[in-house]
């Protein structure tokens, strides 16, 4: 009775930038740019975070 959904059906339908992703380009903000250069703008890109301070830098690559 959660009311879930699924948020994406494939991997050609959004973008989910993980742990990993981040390590590999060095912060959330970097990463977020990797992924605006490569897909369509309309695209919808979601970050895994686990603590608030990258929540903050999410939102802040978000506006960019």
């Amino acid at each position: 009775m959660g009311g879930g959904r699924n948020h994406r059906f494939g991997l050609y339908d959004g973008v989910l930038i993980k742990d990993n992703h981040i390590a590999a380009a060095g912060s959330i903000i970097k990463a977020m740019a990797s992924v605006r250069n490569r897909v369509h703008p309309l695209l919808m890109a979601e970050v895994e975070v686990k603590t608030l301070d990258e929540v903050r830098e999410a939102l802040a690559a978000g506006r960019r």
